[in-house]
């Protein structure tokens, strides 16, 4: 499933290309230890004498030189170990990273779909109690009702500041 996020949050959730690029060359650089290794190599030197003026000594060489280690005493394989925990590792801090940020966006999202049905809901109440009104004023003017009751109708009506309609609420 294709996530769709924002710009700003995949730059922020991306794992830098660079240290990615490293944790992965180093996880290949403890594996080619268990390779040969063969390297070219050139050499020259040349030597004077400052007591005898006419001593010299030149030298060239030019040569090839192998090495292959075959056995390491777990050297190696801990090394392979050690560098392919570190990229898991690092793979799962940023799977961590990333559902955190879902999470929090979760818990937002529902704090302000609760704060709109909330809201809905103190609006609905107030229409509800502003028609039961009515209707008790009505019936108490015909005499069905006594006076009381539109007494009571009123004071249901009446509510905290924060639960009139027009009032956003802010957090829930």
């Amino acid at each position: 499933m294709k996530r769709s996020t924002s710009p700003g949050l995949t730059i922020l959730l991306s794992p830098r290309p660079k240290q990615r690029w490293k944790r992965r060359a180093l996880a290949r650089g403890a594996r080619a230890e268990r390779l040969p290794t063969v390297g070219a190599f050139a050499e020259g030197s040349t030597i004077r004498d400052q007591f005898f003026p006419d001593y010299r000594a030149d030298g060239a060489t030019v040569g090839v030189r192998a090495r292959w280690q075959l056995f390491s005493g777990g050297r190696v394989s801990a090394k392979i170990t050690e560098s392919d925990s570190a990229v898991r590792a690092a793979d799962a801090r940023v799977r961590a990273a990333r559902s955190a940020v879902d999470e929090q966006t979760i818990s937002v999202f529902q704090g302000v779909r609760s704060a709109m049905l909330v809201e809905t809901a103190a609006a609905s109440q107030a229409l509800a109690a502003a028609q039961a009104r009515d209707s008790v004023r009505h019936e108490v003017r015909v005499g069905m009702k006594p006076q009381l009751d539109l007494l009571d109708a009123e004071r249901r009506q009446l509510r905290p500041p924060s639960a009139r309609p027009g009032r956003k609420v802010i957090a829930s």
